[in-house]
């Protein structure tokens, strides 16, 4: 396969027009008046929407070596919704202010080595800023106004801190569509694991996550390696017509294979997810999932043989949704006495007094986890429209309160990094070009809130720089002034903040490390020879 190559300087500017790219596309979805996109999807529909997920769901530039630019930045941008639900946006708005800036230090010959090594120091400081000034909820009407500022909407906002009042943060959350007209919230029992599919060939075609109804669950300690260990009760379960999800130690070759072309196929639903925790914790996870979904678990260890399970050892629950990085199970067909009595028992191992502080964190949270459940938040609407209009605004209320609830809060809309900014000068460097890394964070901390003035006609001049008599001035965007973010109770969450400015400060290293591009270009004579013989030829 013939390449094609860029060097040095010509490689870091074509990366950075990539970068820029998909940066200038996001800028204007920033905000709670932030403007939508028109997207051509790949099924050729057209799609309006401010969602960064959506807009960067087929993403990408027809010249290669832009687009070895755009999917720095957009694998970077789609992670950050993956593993917080927020703040995607905002991560292009850093790396948009920091490569920027960039360019005009590489212009000038200021090494990158040095502005790396700047920049790492920089963000140290900016984290401990952060989590020197994190503020954690001690009430709801406090949390309310915090949700509040990230939907919009009251009613939605006290619906979420209801919500997570009744299953604490240990419990789950989840937002769907309703057939009524009001928004309501129910609540069942579940349980959230923290692992995702092995595959994403498990996942429905297009989305990035499946679920099933009524599945049976087969939980063991076992690594699945060949097909015919599992072969039995595969065929016991086809009988059924219900789904079969495989939570094991490991599931590895021919089996994994077998699985996935049955999967793919249309033989049967199935999904694996791995076993969650190490040694003696995993054993106690898969039990408690055991006990909530009315399951055994297949103990290699004791002897169990998987050739001869049957339907009766499987748990069972009523809906069971997979994402890439956990899984949710909903109605687990347990039976209430022995939930309980297994809640007992871990509380008896927490008021042990052998029992270590770090141990006693992970037994209330398998304590919490079988307890709290799940509550489910109905968007309700007249049109469809309104549906999707109160889903959304129900989901960034509790992807708001999760990460709040979780990891504290800072004041929001720009205004704390705006402070931040103020204060990376006195950044400790070894030399004075690191200094130009420093002032490459400073110029993305900036950058949020001067979009915010951009998008309403306004200058970032209009704000005092920093905290000013315990005040944190930032731009109230719906009334089109300047106030108090903690006193008007527009904060946001000290975690999807430092994510987004470490997610964005690795791509700026991964930009500033490359100095070569090489890219494919058309199939020369021996390719085509290949080609000839039916051998792939990857591009």
């Amino acid at each position: 396969m013939l390449k094609d190559m860029r060097y040095n300087r010509e490689a870091i500017q074509t990366m950075a027009e990539g970068i820029l790219m998909v940066c200038r596309v996001l800028e204007p979805t920033y905000g709670p008046c932030g403007l939508n996109v028109v997207v051509e999807s790949s099924s050729k529909s057209v799609i309006i929407t401010g969602s960064s997920s959506q807009i960067l769901q087929d993403f990408k530039s027809q010249d290669l070596f832009l687009d070895e630019g755009v999917q720095l930045v957009r694998d970077a941008v789609l992670n950050m919704g993956e593993r917080v639900g927020d703040g995607s946006t905002l991560t292009a708005l850093l790396v948009k202010g920091m490569v920027e800036e960039g360019l005009k230090y590489l212009a000038a010959g200021i090494s990158p080595v040095y502005i790396r090594r700047g920049l790492k120091k920089a963000l140290t400081k900016a984290i401990y800023m952060i989590d020197k000034s994190t503020v954690y909820i001690n009430d709801s009407d406090t949390l309310i106004k915090a949700v509040k500022a990230s939907c919009n909407d009251d009613k939605i906002a006290k619906m979420a801190v209801q919500a997570y009042d009744a299953v604490s943060k240990q419990g789950i959350v989840l937002v769907k569509p309703s057939n009524s007209v009001d928004n309501h919230i129910v609540y069942e029992e579940g349980m959230q694991l923290k692992q995702g599919y092995l595959s994403p060939l498990f996942c429905t075609k297009g989305k990035d996550r499946t679920k099933y109804s009524n599945p049976y669950i087969l939980i063991t300690d076992y690594k699945i390696s060949t097909f015919k260990q599992i072969l039995p009760i595969l065929e016991q379960v086809m009988t059924t017509g219900n789904p079969i999800i495989l939570v094991a130690e490991a599931v590895t070759g021919e089996a994994l294979t077998m699985l996935i072309h049955n999967h793919t196929q249309g033989m049967f639903k199935t999904a694996v997810i791995k076993a969650e925790g190490y040694k003696s914790r995993k054993d106690d996870l898969l039990e408690d999932l055991a006990i909530l979904t009315g399951g055994v678990v297949v103990k290699e260890e004791r002897g169990d043989e998987l050739e001869k399970v049957t339907l009766a050892m499987l748990g069972r629950a009523k809906e069971v949704t997979i994402a890439k990085e956990h899984t949710t199970i909903i109605g687990g067909m347990g039976q209430d006495w022995q939930i309980a009595n297994r809640m007992k028992e871990i509380q008896e191992i927490i008021e042990d007094e052998k029992t270590n502080a770090y141990d006693k964190e992970k037994y209330r949270e398998r304590i919490g986890r079988l307890k709290h459940g799940v509550a489910v938040m109905y968007a309700g609407g007249r049109t469809s429209q309104e549906i999707r209009e109160n889903k959304t605004s129900m989901e960034a209320a509790v992807i708001t309160a999760r990460n709040i609830l979780d990891g504290g809060m800072i004041p929001g809309g720009g205004s704390f990094l705006l402070q931040v900014a103020s204060e990376l000068e006195e950044t400790d460097v070894d030399n004075e070009e690191e200094r130009y890394g420093v002032k490459l964070l400073k110029a993305a901390c900036k950058t949020p809130i001067k979009t915010l003035c951009k998008l309403n006609g306004r200058n970032i001049s209009i704000f005092n720089n920093g905290n000013t008599d315990g005040m944190m001035p930032g731009y109230d965007v719906e009334q089109d002034r300047v106030t108090d973010m903690k006193e008007l109770g527009i904060m946001d969450s000290s975690i999807v903040v430092k994510m987004a400015l470490g997610q964005a400060v690795s791509v700026v290293y991964e930009w500033l490390d490359s100095s070569v591009l090489m890219v494919s270009t058309a199939p020369d004579r021996e390719d085509i020879e290949l080609m000839k013989q039916g051998v792939p030829i990857m591009r």
